[in-house]
C-alpha cells in the first residue's frame, strides 16, 4: 500500500486571485477547470482507491449539523411545504424569499470532479493516454441514501 498526496488548493487559483480565493470561487465568469498531472512512482493493481481530504470543514459543528430540512433533502417536491425554521443561517435570501433547499448542509456540497487516465509504459516513452473508469456507486452510507437524502 502506498499513498500519493497532492494539495491543489492554490495550484489551480490564478496568481492574481491568490489574495482573494473567495472572490475567485464566486466569480462565475472565470473558468475553474484545472488539469493536474501526477506521476505515480509504483505500478498499481486494481482496485485503486481515491479519496480527498478537506481541512477546516467543520461538519460536526452544532450550527452546521442542525441546519437542514430533512423533508427537502429527501424529496424535492416538499420544498413548498417545508418548515424552514431549522435552516438558519441559510433559511431566507434577500427580501425574505425562502432558500430551497435550505440550510448549511444543502449548501456545502463539495463539487470538485475528477477523471483519471494513465499513460501506458511503452518502448521509447511514446504512447497514448488511456482513460480509467471510475466507479461512483456504493460510496455513501446506505442509511443516508435510503432515509436522509432519499432516492434523489
Amino acid at each position: 500500500v502506498f499513498e500519493v498526496v497532492y494539495r491543489y488548493d492554490t495550484k489551480c487559483v490564478p496568481k492574481n486571485m491568490l489574495h482573494n480565493k473567495v472572490g475567485y470561487i464566486q466569480n462565475a465568469s472565470i473558468n475553474k477547470t484545472c488539469t493536474i498531472n501526477l506521476k505515480i512512482p509504483n505500478a498499481m493493481k486494481r482496485p485503486i482507491f481515491i479519496y480527498y481530504q478537506l481541512d477546516r470543514f467543520y461538519q460536526n459543528h452544532r450550527r452546521y449539523a442542525t441546519s437542514f430540512n430533512i423533508a427537502q433533502l429527501s424529496d424535492p417536491k416538499e420544498e413548498a411545504n417545508a418548515d424552514i425554521k431549522d435552516c438558519k443561517p441559510e433559511a431566507y435570501a434577500a427580501k425574505g424569499i425562502p432558500v430551497v433547499p435550505c440550510g448549511l448542509v444543502a449548501w456545502s456540497l463539495f463539487n470538485d470532479t475528477y477523471s483519471f487516465a494513465r499513460r501506458p509504459r511503452r518502448a521509447g516513452g511514446i504512447g497514448g493516454v488511456e482513460a480509467l473508469r471510475v466507479i461512483k456507486s456504493g460510496i455513501s452510507w446506505r442509511s443516508e441514501r435510503e432515509r436522509l437524502f432519499g432516492k434523489h
